[in-house]
């Protein structure tokens, strides 16, 4: 019964510590890829080449298997989720079946970088807007001592590419906010914006703050970050400044897209450190108060004084 009972408590500490079950994993295999993104744009008909570089930092050998999958966007922080192939997700922005990769499998050795091939063929006939897909590099170890299993690693380079021709480019400011009150900085604001058009957008633009005599005192710049068609996204911008004292206005002045359509919103929050001023505020009270009493006493003081005086003289 003691012997069940340590098993099952050691059990509970390895699943506790060890959530994955790798206890016996010598060495987890990593990969690095870059670029992690790729912006590119066509004609119908073209032909893109580019490559993608992998690099092994570690210490063992690893090999590497390249697919090619779609991928949609997930939430509003800027996460996407990868389709499998048999998923029944609407592929309208579909990429994957327009690219090849060579070669498709490869071993790295230590310390060792090489560069995989691919290409997209855009067809002829292909719709303006944006397709969308990912160069998956699916990482497989050697068999996991006693185990039998393989430890896996799995990194996605995004593929965003913008077909020429007519494309609806409609981006929607949803919200622009930050804190209505605050008493130190940084200030934090966040800028929700929705894609309403056929291809994914990157605005740019500038967070200008001003005080409240409508002095310019900032100037925050937006980063330039993708939007995906039929997308929301949330793009955080923080005014790192820590010591403010007042009533600031925020204003959003961008634009995107080839025609620079602007958009604009603003924000309006107060900056007050309460508590040191309501410290400071209690010693003032404090000290008029003493200054006060003590000008009472002083004043009662001299009364004496000048009255014990008067009768001195008169005596004399």
């Amino acid at each position: 019964m003691i012997i069940k009972k340590f098993l099952l408590i050691s059990l509970f500490l390895s699943l506790f510590f060890f959530p994955e079950g790798k206890l016996l994993a010598q060495e987890s295999q990593a990969i690095s890829i870059s670029p992690l993104v790729f912006d590119l744009s066509a004609n119908p008909g073209d032909i893109l080449k580019n490559n993608l570089r992998l690099f092994n930092p570690g210490s063992q050998p690893i090999q590497t298997k390249i697919t090619v999958e779609d991928f949609v966007p997930k939430g509003e922080e800027g996460e996407v989720q990868i389709l499998e192939p048999e998923s029944e997700t609407e592929r309208t922005y579909s990429l994957a079946h327009w690219v090849k990769v060579e070669p498709e499998e490869i071993i790295l050795e230590p310390r060792q970088e090489k560069f995989i091939n691919f290409t997209i063929e855009v067809p002829k006939n292909a719709e303006p807007g944006g397709k969308y897909g990912s160069l998956i590099v699916n990482v497989s170890g050697g068999e996991t001592a006693g185990t039998g299993a393989k430890v896996l690693q799995k990194v996605a380079s995004l593929l965003l590419l913008s077909i020429s021709g007519e494309v609806q480019e409609k981006l929607i400011v949803k919200e622009f906010k930050g804190p209505e009150f605050q008493e130190y900085g940084p200030i934090n604001f966040s800028l929700r914006l929705e894609n309403r058009g056929t291809v994914h957008l990157r605005p740019r633009g500038l967070i200008a703050i001003t005080n409240w005599r409508n002095h310019k005192v900032a100037d925050l710049v937006i980063p330039q970050q993708a939007v995906m068609p039929g997308a929301k996204r949330i793009i955080n911008i923080t005014w790192p400044k820590k010591n403010l004292f007042g009533y600031f206005t925020a204003t959003v002045v961008g634009s995107y897209g080839k025609a620079n359509q602007p958009f604009t919103a603003s924000w309006t929050f107060w900056v007050w450190p309460w508590k040191i001023s309501l410290l400071i505020l209690i010693i003032v009270i404090l000290l008029l108060i003493l200054i006060i009493r003590g000008r009472k006493r002083i004043s009662a003081a001299l009364r004496i004084l000048f009255k014990g005086d008067d009768e001195a003289n008169s005596h004399g």
